[in-house]
Formats: C-alpha cells, sequence, structure tokens
C-alpha cells in the first residue's frame, strides 16, 4: 500500500482533533505532541486493515472447511422462551400445567397462538361472566339504560309491545337518572321475585383452598363464616383457631391464636355482628373469644352442674343464648353475656343434638330416643314433641330460615326443621306444618307424643349424619358424614332433590367433618 502524505494544514487539523479528543497531555512538546499523534493515528489506522484482514481470512477458512460459525451467547435466558424450542412450538405433554389444555390425550405440539386460545378459553370456562363491563360499538356499556334519550339500542331491552319485560317492575331502560330518582318503584327484587334454583343441577366450582395461607396441622372440626362478612374461621384439633378473609382466590390469612391443652370440637360467632365467638372442647369449661381484639376468655364451666364434656352446643341467632348438650337428658341454658346457666330443660331419653329456631323463640332437642322436642324459650315450657321417622338416634338438628316472600302455606314459608339420624337418613319437616298439628293435639301442661309425615325424607347416605348446614335463603342444605369417605350430598329445597352434578368421583373431598354456607350462600 502507499504511504498517505498530508500537507502541513492537514496535519495541524489532525493535531486539534486529536487534542481534542484524547486531551492535550501526551508528553513532550507541542511538535513532538504532533508527531506522536499522526504516529498514533497510522498505527490505528493499519491495526484496523489488519483485524478486517484476518476476520475475511477466517472467514474464508470456515467456509472452506464447512465448519458452522460459532454461536454468540446471549445476555439472559428466559424460562418461557426455552419452552417453546427450536421449532416454535409448545409441548402440552412435557409441563404438568399444561397438560390439562389438551382436547385429546395425545395431543402435544401446538403454536403460541394456539396456546393463548387454549388459555382464553380455559379462563372463559372457569371464570363468571362479566357482561356488565362489556362495551357495544359504541364504546358505551351493554346492559346499561342509556342516558341521551335512546333506548334501542340495548338489544332485549324491550318487550315486543315496547313494554318493560322488568317483571320487578323496575325502571329498567329508563332516559336518564333523573327518572331512576323521581321514581318510587323499587329498584331490589322482593323475596318473591328473587331466583329460585333447579332442583337437579347446580352451578358450583372449585375455588382455591380457603386456608391455603394457614393450613391446620390436625383434623379441622369446625368451619364458620362470619354473619355479616366474608370472614372464615376455623378451629380443630390442633388447638387453634384462625381467621382467613375469603375472595376465592388469594383468601388470604387475617390471624390465628392458640390455645393450650384445647383442642377445640366446635366453634360458632355469636350474633348478627359476630363480634364474639364460642370455643367448646370435650373439657368442662369453655371459651368466648372477642374477635376484634383476639383476647380469649376462659369461663370455668356452668354453675350447678358436674358436666365433664361441653362439647355439643349450639347458639342462638341473636347472640344472647347457648344451649350446652349435657348429661342424663338434660340441656343446658346460658345467657352469653353472665356466662351463667339460666334454665335447663330435661328429655325422656339421652341428649344428643340441640338448636334454635330462626327467630331465637325456640329451642328443639333430639337424642337417643328419636324425639324431638319443641320448647318454648319465652314460657318455658315444651310446645310439643313428635317422634322422627325410622325411629333411629338423631344426631344432628337444624332449623332453617323463613324464606321470604313465599305463598303462606308454601312447604318451607314458615322455614324447615331437618332432622339427621344415625341410619344416615335426613328427615325434613315443614315448620309450619309440625307447629299446626302440635296445637290441636298438645297441651302447655302434658305434650302428647305426635308422628307427623316428614315433607321429604333423604335416603342418600349411609352412615351417622353428622354435619347438616343451610343456605340463608333455605333453597339448599348440604348433609355429610365423617364416617365415609365422601359422604356429603347437596339438596334442592323444597323439592327435597339430590343434586345430580356435584360432588363427582374426581372432587377431592375425602372425610367431611364440617360444613358451613357464606351468608349470601356463594361459597
Amino acid at each position: 500500500s502507499l504511504p498517505v502524505v498530508l500537507s502541513a494544514s492537514e496535519r495541524a487539523e489532525e493535531a486539534r482533533l486529536v487534542r481534542e479528543l484524547f486531551g492535550s497531555s501526551l508528553g513532550g512538546d507541542e511538535s513532538a505532541e504532533g508527531e506522536l499523534s499522526e504516529e498514533r493515528i497510522r498505527g490505528w489506522l493499519r491495526e484496523g486493515a489488519q483485524d478486517q484482514e484476518m476476520d475475511l481470512a477466517s472467514e474464508e477458512e470456515e467456509e472452506d472447511s464447512g465448519a458452522p460459525a460459532p454461536r454468540l451467547l446471549p445476555a439472559w435466558m428466559d424460562e418461557d422462551d426455552m419452552m417453546l424450542g427450536d421449532l416454535g412450538m409448545v409441548s402440552l405433554q412435557q409441563d404438568t400445567r399444561l397438560k390439562k389444555l389438551r382436547s385429546e390425550e395425545t395431543e402435544d405440539l401446538v403454536t403460541p397462538g394456539q396456546l393463548e386460545q387454549k388459555l382464553r378459553e380455559r379462563f372463559r370456562a372457569h371464570t363468571i361472566a362479566s357482561d356488565w363491563a362489556e362495551l357495544d360499538a359504541f364504546g358505551r356499556l351493554k346492559n346499561q339504560p342509556s342516558r341521551n334519550g335512546d333506548d334501542d339500542y340495548e338489544d332485549g331491552g324491550d318487550g315486543e309491545n315496547g313494554e318493560n319485560d322488568d317483571e320487578g317492575g323496575g325502571i329498567r331502560g329508563a332516559d336518564n337518572m333523573d327518572q331512576y330518582l323521581a321514581s318510587s318503584t323499587p329498584l331490589v327484587a322482593s323475596g318473591s321475585q328473587r331466583t329460585r334454583l333447579p332442583e337437579s343441577q347446580i352451578a358450583i366450582k372449585r375455588c382455591r383452598d380457603a386456608n391455603q395461607h394457614g393450613p391446620s396441622e390436625a383434623t379441622v372440626r369446625a368451619t364458620r363464616f362470619h354473619p355479616a362478612g366474608r370472614i372464615l374461621m376455623t378451629a380443630g384439633f390442633d388447638k387453634t383457631v384462625r381467621f382467613f378473609s375469603i375472595d376465592g382466590v388469594h383468601n388470604d390469612k387475617l390471624h390465628s391464636m392458640h390455645i393450650p391443652n384445647f383442642p377445640v370440637h366446635d366453634a360458632r360467632f355469636l350474633g348478627p355482628q359476630g363480634e364474639k365467638a364460642c370455643l367448646v372442647s370435650r373439657r368442662p369449661f369453655f371459651y368466648m373469644l372477642d374477635v376484634e381484639s383476639g383476647q380469649a376468655q376462659r369461663v370455668p364451666g356452668l354453675l350447678g352442674r358436674k358436666d365433664k364434656s361441653l362439647e355439643t352446643f349450639a347458639a342462638s341467632p341473636d347472640g344472647r343464648m347457648l344451649a350446652f348438650v349435657g348429661n342424663d337428658g338434660y340441656v343446658l341454658l346460658a345467657d352469653t353475656r353472665t356466662k351463667a346457666l339460666v334454665w335447663d330443660v330435661k328429655m325422656n331419653g339421652t341428649a344428643r343434638s340441640v338448636t334454635f329456631s330462626a327467630d331465637s323463640t325456640r329451642l328443639l332437642t333430639s337424642g337417643g330416643d328419636a324425639d324431638v322436642y319443641t320448647w318454648d324459650l319465652r314460657s318455658q315450657v315444651c310446645l310439643h314433641r313428635y317422634a322422627n321417622e325410622g325411629g333411629t338416634v338423631t344426631s344432628a338438628l337444624l332449623c332453617t330460615n323463613r324464606t321470604e316472600g313465599w305463598t303462606p302455606g308454601e312447604p318451607g314459608s314458615n322455614g324447615f326443621t331437618l332432622v339427621g339420624s344415625e341410619s344416615g337418613v335426613v328427615n325434613v319437616y315443614d315448620t309450619h306444618r309440625v307447629d299446626v298439628v302440635g296445637q290441636r293435639v298438645s297441651t302447655a301442661a302434658v305434650p302428647q307424643l305426635m308422628q307427623p309425615s316428614p315433607h321429604r325424607s333423604i335416603l342418600n347416605l349411609r352412615t351417622t349424619i353428622d354435619t347438616v348446614a343451610a343456605t340463608r335463603d333455605a333453597q339448599v342444605f348440604v348433609m355429610a358424614s365423617r364416617f365415609e369417605r365422601d359422604a356429603v350430598r347437596l339438596v334442592h329445597l323444597p323439592s327435597g332433590k339430590v343434586f345430580a352434578n356435584w360432588p363427582t368421583a374426581k372432587t377431592p373431598l375425602r372425610y367431611i367433618f364440617c360444613a358451613d354456607f357464606s351468608p349470601n350462600g356463594g361459597y
């Protein structure tokens, strides 16, 4: 290559650029600095040319040898990208979490777009529809009344004759908010207009475990929803009471409390506000728990009684009374404020089960003789008693709420009485019908034994019924037995039909020790 000949002005310009780029402290005087700079520049040019020639030579050698060029290592690796592999496909067989997305058992490789579609379909199938949040072509919420006088953009809003189809007499389809405020028509459906559940199928899906952030270390014997919210209380043989905020997804743990030497057999919130809870065990004493402060008060039994166990009890819906099953057919009633014994009732046989009516004015007891006693808490007398059909020992009792808006005289309009027995049968009695028969044949002095026919008899289980719980609207109740695996059924009221689609053979229930419904029946 021919040497590059620069003029004096070009060399001076190069020197100036070198000083601005690399600084002026290069050593030596100014003339030597200029010569050094020019020499350095020529060296850099020669080095760059040599590097370029070496790269070209190495590429020619690789082409001649046929060896592949080495790949540069990436700066970081993405685990999701590694699933795609060299073909850009996702395997549904290798990842356990993706196996549930397969349409067929042999399906394996799918494209990222197909994977996204499968995930979306599964999300829609397991998530409650959110049609209320969808927008129409004009960017307005669907299923909402228009505010600009245009009532016809919503499909199905009016009937064939242009009249409102809302059975509740609401103002669905009003022109603007002023009509809502000016009208006296109720916006909330009354009890008679509430949706009644179908008799054979129930819409149900499994959520995450309620106590996933604080599982019990032993058998859970009590699960109770707070009467005024989505707070769940769990307690059991690990002597620990835990509280969770239930949303079906996170189910965050709120707090827990350990009670030494007190394996909890049952626990219940007291009153409609649920400010306190009562904990019982196979002990002659019990605990009163302040839910807000987390403090537990030990109540040393009931004065005048020598019962060794208070493990079976019931709390009145108004939170004023507690009923404990005692020895020799006695049922003990205590005041929740004074924690003192105020009254006791005596049955002919042994006492096994106890419950309060929905209005907290009556007490129902039953036991070894299978007779159900109804006691008036105001007059402290036995109103009537009747023999439970079947004649086996009573193991569970429950009075459901009155169903608002149902036709008077219709079964369930005054609630139901559920009587579970050791034979696995649950008899459903219409409370109103039993009361009518009891008024005809009984007196306060000598209550005669009645034999009313149950409204329905549920014969799906074969072992002792020890768990019975119902929703607040008395449309569904659950019956379960802890003595047999997966022995649980959901029953529709008032038809008395068992829901056929749950539980299934794949429902992971195992042995059921307790059950409860949330206040609105959503869980």
